[in-house]
């Protein structure tokens, strides 16, 4: 049986809170997370929602006020008092005014940058910036540009699901996980330069065609014939910046459409092309934003295939012998 008590420090008693007005249900709720914001409002995070507790009763928040879904987890307020919440379906949620009678939600998904949107757990440097602790490690996110920086084990986390994350006074951050403890020193931030981008893989219709060990930045194919209509290509960015997950975006000129949107893929295929000259153009783009200065290229074009004459298919230019035959052969 799930309970919500309120010790009161005076009297030295329990007061039991769970069938207090605004309180949901506790046969299918349970508290998971509690945080005080600066005014001293109480606030607790539930399987499917939020409640503060202030003047002495309770106002439960829920996808009905603008919350996403998902168990609140953990409750952060940071140095400027607006409260972060950890949601276990909803990334990280910010709400900028904690004593405003009606709420409203600012999330951090995926569709943000966001690694993934299981949140665990929340904490804050000294430069303001927001850590969470997600499925997939640790993010970092600067609330005023929205950049994001991802931290894993290859970086030195330690694996497992998170269960704390507080700084010290030194401004060190700690991070608690089922299979250890990883301490953290944020590093002054500078600003990086354009990552460079490269063409590491090339193939056509199916077979490949020769590149670099170590990558191109250009490349200019033969002309293919019109059976040639399939391109894949692969391609990357060195990058060596810890923290740092780079995203790619491209494009085919020629077939029309702008800037793809970022993906981590680094593969991708165009299948049964018209004919037509293309160019492909590929960028990577850090966490602040800054793509490639140049972009990777590929120019190609595929041969058009014409009707039949004199029982066969021709592409121009065609051999004046040839030529000379199939006049011939009308005439």
């Amino acid at each position: 049986m799930n309970g919500l008590a309120r010790w009161d420090h005076t009297s030295g008693e329990l007061r039991d809170l769970a069938n207090a007005p605004g309180v949901p249900s506790l046969k299918d709720e349970l508290a998971r997370s509690f945080g005080e914001d600066r005014a001293g409002n109480i606030w607790i995070g539930f399987s499917t929602g939020l409640a503060r507790y202030r003047r002495g009763s309770f106002t439960f928040f829920t996808t009905r006020e603008g919350l996403p879904p998902g168990a609140i987890k953990y409750i952060y307020v940071d140095h400027t008092g607006r409260i972060w919440l950890a949601s276990s379906r909803g990334g990280l949620v910010r709400s900028d005014d904690p004593v405003a009678e009606r709420l409203t939600f600012t999330s951090y998904t995926t569709a943000q940058g966001l690694s993934s949107n299981l949140a665990e757990v929340i904490t804050e440097d000294k430069d303001g910036n927001i850590y969470v602790g997600t499925g997939h490690g640790v993010d970092r996110l600067d609330p005023a540009t929205g950049h994001i920086k991802y931290f894993t084990t290859a970086d030195g986390l330690a694996p497992g699901g998170f269960f704390a994350a507080f700084r010290d006074r030194q401004g060190a951050l700690w991070f608690g996980t089922a299979k250890g403890l990883s301490r953290f020193l944020p590093a002054e931030q500078t600003r990086v330069g354009p990552p460079p981008i490269m063409i590491t893989g090339l193939r056509v219709s199916g077979s490949p065609r020769n590149v670099s060990a170590f990558g191109e930045s250009r490349i200019s194919m033969p002309d293919l014939a019109p059976s040639q209509n399939q391109v894949q290509v692969d391609f990357m960015s060195p990058s060596f910046t810890p923290g740092e997950v780079l995203r790619y975006q491209y494009k085919l000129e020629g077939a029309g459409g702008d800037w793809s949107a970022p993906t981590e893929q680094r593969t991708v295929n165009f299948g049964n092309l018209a004919p037509g000259r293309y160019q492909f153009l590929v960028r990577a783009a850090n966490s602040e934003g800054v793509t490639s200065a140049h972009p990777a290229l590929i120019a190609f074009s595929i041969l058009p295939q014409f009707g039949s004459v004199g029982g066969f298919w021709r592409s121009w230019p065609w051999p004046w012998a040839s030529l000379r035959t199939v006049c011939t052969d009308i005439v």
